[in-house]
């Protein structure tokens, strides 16, 4: 809920707090301890026993019998509960008002709303106010004979009006100064009499008594001064610390920012039971508070969605230097704004054992960073949005090598590969395959130069011999040679007159349990695990499978015999096309990806690995 949203909005909202504006109970007699007592109320007489922070009592007004149960704010001035008597049951809420010698309250069926009124004053052992004033008696007043309004005229005489359910009439008074009292003369369409009225300690309570005109005795006018018992009841519900109560019971106890819950606090429910105690921003509850104290700066909080955080809080937000561990294990420690890594830190994601240390920026790698995977790679370079971007280089477990430009989390713009079995490319990349002008150098010195589409070399542009490097094979099997006087012809045929290639692939996937999205879940995925391994050889289109099988066999040292085998045209947007189905079939995985050589056949085993 944003900030600026009213206090009746918040209206299905059950909320809390911890710390409520001191407001000044008056004066009371040594034994008289806040509801504890006796009191004379809307449905008659009503005593309470108060036991720490529980109520409990009895009320008759004559007629109806009940029991009243129910809980103390942490201030003491508001009791929240039920009532049972023989013909049902519902809820309650009483609000002492200062001085503790009245209540204003409300009641409701169960299942309803707060919307009958329930007042009450103490009857034996209130005190009066001594010191009364006949202003002090100019005001609203909810009454026994109903609503009753007081005002002064300009002799300083007490006139006003009263209004129930049975009669209407008006009051005249005069004020005696000697003892307090207000001595008044009523009348009603029917009837006139006398009264006098008193104040109780406070001044929020009103004690009467009146007569007919033939001072036949009439009874008890009680009434307490008109306030709401829901609403704010209790200090500052816009900036500050206050209580509010809801018409259904529920009720929030604690600070207030801009008429929403922001900071410390409690939430109770309709029972009056505690439900959510710690820290609120902007009127949602965020998290329960572990340990320390957040206003200071340190503390420790599990937010409502299992994550715990300990360290600095700036304004009651985690800022500074924390340790976040997430419900799924992994850990975040470092530098934290608004709840989120941001600065230099480091973060272990638990499952795979992947790890980045380096600068975050609202909860993403942005910046410097090293990232290490479990499968042995290893990125050390520039961040943007959780993805590599800029400058960096990848290092992989079998030595292979790139460093470079990098968009979008892969290799390129103009970088250098260097390949585990010695090979190299230098040259332009776009989306990790080479792209653009490039030459590539075989370990043993033999260089092509030229243009590139989609990881397959479009032109040959710079010819350079290839030195002879046959060697006599100690094991008996023939090595590749290359023939000094005629390389590049059939180097050239070899990329461009094969008009076949083969697909030996592999697809092993392996379900991974379900992992929250956390920093650095865009590079790695965070649901399946999924090994591809594959093998592309380009040949003519006679080659049967068991040759190729052979082929692939003699060359990698793989048992392919499991493998799956497609042909395609000699086209490598068909090869990336049949390969990606199964790389990017997924929304979320893991990916990894061994093989991957492109192998040219002939009968006297030549072969280039490109």
């Amino acid at each position: 809920m944003n900030s600026g949203q009213s206090i009746k909005l918040l209206k299905k909202i059950i909320v809390s707090t911890i710390s409520l504006f001191l407001i000044g109970s008056g004066a009371l007699l040594a034994d008289q301890s806040g509801f504890d007592g006796y009191w004379r109320s809307t449905f008659g007489h009503i005593s309470l026993k108060t036991n720490g922070s529980q109520v409990s009592g009895t009320y008759s007004n004559g007629k109806a019998k009940g029991k009243v149960v129910g809980t103390l704010s942490s201030r003491g001035n508001l009791l929240i509960g039920k009532w049972v008597e023989n013909a049902g049951s519902g809820k309650f809420v009483f609000k002492l008002q200062d001085g503790s010698n009245s209540f204003v309250g409300k009641w409701g069926k169960k299942n309803e709303l707060l919307n009958g009124r329930w007042n009450g004053v103490r009857e034996k052992k209130a005190v009066l106010f001594k010191q009364a004033k006949p202003s002090d008696f100019v005001g609203e007043w909810n009454t026994n004979f109903g609503k009753l309004v007081l005002d002064a005229d300009e002799n300083n005489n007490i006139i006003g009006v009263f209004s129930g359910k049975v009669n209407n009439g008006t009051v005249k008074a005069q004020f005696d100064a000697a003892s307090g009292k207000l001595n008044t003369e009523w009348r009603d369409d029917k009837h006139r009499g006398q009264a006098t009225f008193q104040l109780l300690e406070g001044k929020n309570g009103l004690y009467g008594e009146w007569w007919y005109q033939n001072e036949q005795y009439g009874g008890a006018w009680i009434g307490v001064r008109a306030a709401s018992a829901v609403g704010c009841v209790d200090g500052n519900c816009e900036e500050g610390d206050g209580v509010y109560v809801w018409t259904d019971g529920s009720r929030y106890e604690g600070h207030w920012r801009k008429g929403a819950p922001h900071g410390v606090g409690r939430a109770y429910n309709s029972d009056a039971q505690l439900e959510k105690n710690g820290l609120w921003l902007n009127g949602v509850y965020q998290a329960k508070i572990l340990s320390g104290n957040l206003a200071e700066g340190n503390g420790k909080i599990k937010f409502t969605n299992g994550d715990i955080y300990t360290g600095q809080f700036k304004d009651l937000v985690p800022s500074g230097n924390g340790k976040i561990v997430y419900r799924n294990g992994n850990v975040f420690d470092g530098e934290v704004l608004n709840g989120k890594p941001n600065g230099e830190g480091s973060f272990l994601e638990k499952e795979s054992g992947d790890r980045y240390q380096g600068v975050f920026r609202r909860g993403l790698l942005q910046g410097s960073g090293t990232l290490k995977l479990a499968n042995g790679q290893k990125y050390e370079g520039k961040f943007r949005q959780g993805e590599p971007y800029g400058n960096g280089k990848m290092t992989w477990k079998d030595g292979s090598r790139y460093e470079g430009d990098w968009r979008n989390g892969k290799p390129s713009g103009t970088g250098m590969f260097y390949y585990s079995n010695g090979d190299q490319y230098t040259g332009s990349l776009k989306d990790g395959l080479k792209d653009g002008d490039g030459v590539y150098v075989f370990a043993n010195g033999d260089t092509v130069s030229g243009t590139w589409r989609h990881d397959q070399i479009e032109t040959v542009r710079e010819e350079k011999h290839i030195a002879q490097t046959a060697k006599n094979a100690q094991s008996g099997v023939e090595k590749h040679a290359y023939f000094e006087n005629n390389p590049l012809p059939e180097l050239t045929n070899l990329f461009h007159t094969q008009n076949r290639a083969y697909l030996v692939y592999q697809m092993q996937e392996k379900k991974l349990p379900f992992i929250d999205p956390h920093p650095i879940s865009n590079m790695v995925g965070d649901n399946k695990e999924l090994h591809l391994t594959y093998f592309v050889v380009h040949g003519a289109d006679t080659l049967s499978e068991a040759s190729i099988r052979s082929f692939i066999a003699d060359m990698t040292k793989t048992n392919v015999d499991d493998f799956k085998l497609d042909q395609i045209v000699n086209n490598r947007n068909d090869v990336n096309k049949t390969i990606n189905q199964y790389r990017f079939g997924l929304h979320k995985a893991r990916i990894y990806i061994s093989g991957g050589e492109h192998f040219y056949y002939s009968e006297d085993r030549f072969a280039l690995t490109q």
